[in-house]
C-alpha cells in the first residue's frame, strides 16, 4: 500500500508536497470514524483505502496525477536519451534547465515500507535513495548521487553490492560508474537474482493511472482484456448489471454474428462485443432479449463503467493502488459513492482509490474520514499545494463537509466574478 506520494518543482508545483495516506489520529466521537476505511499496516502505520482531492479548476490537482504518471514512467523510460518527454518541471519561478524534479514514494510490501525516490534534471538523474524499515529503524539500501553511490548496505541488500562492484570493475578512471540516463534500481532489477529490486519494481509497475473522461482508455484493450480473461469478463457483466445499466448481460459473437457458446473460443480478434436488453410488451412485461452492439448503443457513463472495470478488477484482486483523475464524469453520484464505499469496505484489505473530482456529493463523513480529504490550491505565485481536512483545525469527525467547503471554510474553491457580466458585454455591443 501507497504510504505517501512526494513530488516537487514539477509542473504547478514548485516546492515539495506530499499526498499522505498514513491515517492520522484522529480524536473518536459518538459518530463512528469509518474504521474499515484503513489497514494497518504496522505497530506505527494505520493506511487509508482511498483519498479523494478537491480543489478548483486550473488548482493543480490533475497535476498530482501527472506526477504519479511520470515517476513511474521515468522508472521505467530512464534509458531515453532525451528526457523531454518525462521531464515537466515548474515553469513559474526561478526555472531553469539545471533545475531538478523531485520524486518520492514510501510504500509497504507485506510486513517491509521502502522509501525509494530520485532527483533528475533535463539532462541527467542527480541523486538516488533507497531505505527500507522492517523493525522499528529505517536503514539505507542505497544511496546515488550523480555516477556513483555513496553509500551501500552490503549485509540487507546484497544484489545491489555485486552488482556495483561489477560497474566498479568496468568504469573507466575518469567515467562515471553509473550512466545519468539509468536509475540504479531499473538496473538492479534486470538480474535474475536481484528478487528485493525486482519486488519494488513490480509493485511500481502495478499503480494504475487513469484518466476518468471516456476516451482516455483504449476500448479494443479493454475487449482484449476481456478475450483473455474469464474472471475478468464474469467481473465485467456483475458491474454493469449492479450499476443499473440496463444491460442483461455483455456476451461475444463470432464474425457470423453467432453467439460463442463457450468462453474459450472468444480469442477470437474477429469477435463482436454486444448487449443482450430485455425487449418489453405494451404493458411492461418483458416479451424476449435483444442483441445490440455495445460500443454503439450504450451511453457515455456506461462505456466509462465498462473501461473502468478492469482497473477495478485488477486493483481489487490484487490489492493495488488505482489512481483515476475526473473520476465522476459521467459517473452518476450514487454509482461512484459504491465504488468509493467497495474500497473503503472491510473485504478490501490492501487495494487502494485515489481520485479527483468536483462532486461535493461525496464529500461526506458518512463516506470518509477527515484524513481521507485532501485540497489543493494555488498560492499567490501561482504555485499548488495540498492540504487535508485533517490537517484544519476546528473541524469535527460530525460536520457537514460538504456544506462547510461550499461555504469556503476549508479553502480551495475558485472566486468567482460577476457573470452577468457576460450578458451585459453583449447587450452594450449590439448597442
Amino acid at each position: 500500500m501507497i504510504q505517501e506520494f512526494s513530488f516537487g518543482n514539477f509542473r504547478s508545483f514548485k516546492d515539495i508536497e506530499t499526498l499522505d495516506l498514513k491515517a492520522a489520529a484522529l480524536k473518536p466521537s459518538k459518530k463512528s470514524l469509518n474504521i474499515t476505511n484503513l489497514t494497518k499496516m504496522s505497530e506505527q502505520d494505520s493506511i487509508l483505502k482511498s483519498k479523494v482531492i478537491y480543489g478548483a479548476n486550473g488548482s493543480g490537482k490533475s497535476n498530482i496525477v501527472l506526477a504519479l504518471k511520470n515517476f513511474r514512467d521515468f522508472i521505467f523510460k530512464s534509458v531515453q536519451e532525451d528526457f523531454f518527454e518525462i521531464w515537466d518541471p515548474n515553469l513559474l519561478v526561478n526555472f531553469t534547465f539545471e533545475s531538478p524534479i523531485y520524486f518520492q514514494i514510501v510504500f509497504y510490501i507485506d510486513d517491509k515500507r521502502y522509501r525509494y525516490g530520485f532527483t533528475y534534471n533535463v539532462k541527467k538523474i542527480l541523486s538516488e535513495w533507497l531505505f527500507c524499515k522492517s523493525n522499528k529503524r529505517e536503514e539505507p539500501y542505497f544511496i546515488r548521487e550523480d555516477g556513483y553511490i555513496k553509500e551501500l548496505n552490503h549485509a540487507s541488500f546484497p544484489e545491489g553490492s555485486k552488482i556495483y562492484s561489477i560497474y566498479e570493475d568496468f568504469k573507466n578512471e575518469n567515467e562515471e560508474a553509473l550512466k545519468g540516463n539509468r536509475l540504479f534500481l531499473s538496473n538492479i532489477s534486470s538480474f535474475g537474482f536481484a528478487k528485493i529490486s525486482q519486488s519494488i519494481l513490480k509493485y511500481i509497475d502495478s499503480i494504475q493511472i487513469a484518466k476518468g473522461l471516456k476516451g482516455e482508455i483504449d476500448f479494443s484493450d479493454v475487449k482484449n482484456k476481456l478475450r483473455s480473461n474469464k474472471e475478468l469478463f464474469i467481473f465485467a457483466n456483475k458491474i454493469l448489471s449492479l450499476a443499473d445499466t440496463g444491460n442483461k448481460e455483455i456476451k461475444f459473437l463470432n464474425s457470423s454474428f453467432e453467439e460463442i457458446e463457450e468462453y474459450d473460443n472468444v480469442h477470437n480478434d474477429n469477435s463482436f462485443l454486444m448487449t443482450l436488453k430485455n425487449k418489453f410488451g405494451s404493458t411492461g412485461e418483458i416479451m424476449d432479449t435483444v442483441r445490440m452492439p455495445f460500443d454503439n448503443t450504450e451511453s457515455e457513463g456506461t462505456k466509462k463503467l465498462f473501461e473502468l472495470s478492469p482497473l477495478i478488477f485488477e486493483s481489487l484482486q490484487k490489492g493495488t493502488p488505482l489512481i483515476i483523475d475526473e473520476f465522476d464524469a459521467r459517473l452518476h453520484p450514487l454509482l461512484s459513492k459504491k465504488l468509493i464505499e467497495l474500497y473503503n469496505s472491510e473485504a478490501n484489505k490492501h487495494a487502494q482509490l485515489i481520485f479527483v473530482t468536483h462532486d461535493t456529493n461525496l464529500l461526506s463523513n458518512q463516506i470518509f474520514r477527515r484524513d481521507q480529504i485532501d485540497f489543493v490550491e494555488k498560492d499567490k505565485f501561482g504555485a499548488s499545494h495540498i492540504y487535508s481536512l485533517s490537517d484544519i483545525k476546528g473541524v469535527r469527525n460530525t460536520a457537514s463537509f460538504e456544506d462547510d467547503y461550499i461555504a469556503g471554510k476549508y479553502g480551495a474553491i475558485p472566486f468567482l466574478g460577476d457573470f452577468n457580466k457576460l450578458l451585459k458585454d453583449f447587450s452594450d455591443e449590439e448597442e
